[in-house]
């Protein structure tokens, strides 16, 4: 706002910035999902991806 004036723009850039900020625990999650099944966690880790999606 201070550069620009617009209020409009400082929502916009503060938006982008949240969407930005989901990205990092998706990304942990995908990391996780590609690692092979283990005696205790049999199916995988597929299901981290949902998790990080709530």
């Amino acid at each position: 706002m201070v550069v620009t004036g617009s209020v409009a723009l400082l929502a916009d850039t503060g938006h982008n910035f949240g969407d930005a900020a989901t990205a990092v625990p998706l990304w942990v999650a995908f990391s996780f999902a590609r690692r092979q099944p283990t005696k205790r966690f049999s199916y995988g880790y597929g299901r981290t991806a949902d998790l990080a999606g709530l």
